[in-house]
């Protein structure tokens, strides 16, 4: 006997509707569908607009950075604290011993937000999976903004350290809004990196055949070259703007030596990849 694809009572013989709930014999009603999970639901229609799309992630990195500029550089300057990275006052300006104690002095300032840096990466999945445990809660229409947050959020934890004393400076942007384009960067990665790769899609199969330890050595020296043609002077000017083009540059020779090869992204892709 068969039953009632509805409420599962069974079907009586000659009957055109089910006795118990009235639903159409014959399978006219398909068995109910599951509810996707919020965390794989399709997103609403904001992305489709990548301008408005691309704006919201400007506008979200931008802000979030700068509210949560402090606490989020005290981790990498509470580090700093053990560290001396001492002067070079006593020094004269010009010569080869001021050039080495500048260096010097600029790595061990570094050390603080390097470990940062270093945590984050080694604890990678934990964040993924704090990442993914928040994003049922977020609205579909911005969780393609999850992943350029977090990027421009781990990125300040390292820039604010640096520029404690310093945030007030201006680049391209000033230094508390400069996150924002670690988070841009990231969104337009995301979401128009399949078709960039498919567009030039010769050049990255020429990179690919390149061994990958020299990719590593060259996305490594050719921004410090430059950063150290920038900046030979006597008396370093333009400061932030130099630092911010520096930084530019290590994405895009970042992006250019090690990408990760992708498919064209579809229109409405949703959510980021950490």
């Amino acid at each position: 006997m068969l039953n009632c694809m509805r409420c599962g009572a069974p079907l009586e013989a000659g009957r055109r509707f089910c006795s118990a709930c009235g639903a159409p014999i014959g399978g006219a009603v398909p068995p109910p569908v599951a509810a996707a999970p919020p965390a794989l639901a399709a997103t609403g229609n904001l992305e489709k607009n990548p301008f408005l799309a691309l704006a919201v992630v400007a506008g979200v990195c931008l802000v979030a950075p700068w509210i949560l500029w402090s606490p989020l550089g005290w981790p990498a300057r509470l580090v700093g604290l053990f560290v001396k990275p001492g002067d070079c006052s006593s020094i004269s300006t010009g010569s080869w011993d001021m050039y080495t104690c500048s260096a010097r002095v600029g790595l061990l300032t570094l050390v603080g937000p390097i470990i940062i840096m270093a945590l984050v990466f080694v604890f990678r999945k934990a964040v993924a999976n704090g990442v993914k445990a928040l994003t049922p809660k977020i609205p579909p229409d911005m969780r393609f903004a999850i992943a350029p947050l977090v990027a421009s959020l781990c990125f300040t934890m390292s820039w604010a350290a640096v520029h404690a004393y310093t945030a007030d400076q201006t680049g391209f942007l000033p230094q508390r809004g400069f996150p924002a384009v670690i988070g841009i960067f990231t969104y337009v990665v995301v979401r128009f990196g399949g078709a960039i790769q498919d567009r030039f899609r010769s050049f990255f199969d020429t990179v690919q055949r390149i061994p990958k330890f020299l990719r590593i050595i060259l996305t490594i020296l050719l921004p410090m070259g430059i950063a150290l043609l920038i900046t030979n002077e006597e008396r370093v000017s333009q400061t932030a703007i130099k630092e911010q083009a520096v930084v530019m540059l290590c994405l895009v020779c970042g992006y250019l030596a090690m990408p990760t090869r992708q498919g064209a992204q579809p229109a409405n892709h949703a959510e980021g990849r950490l």
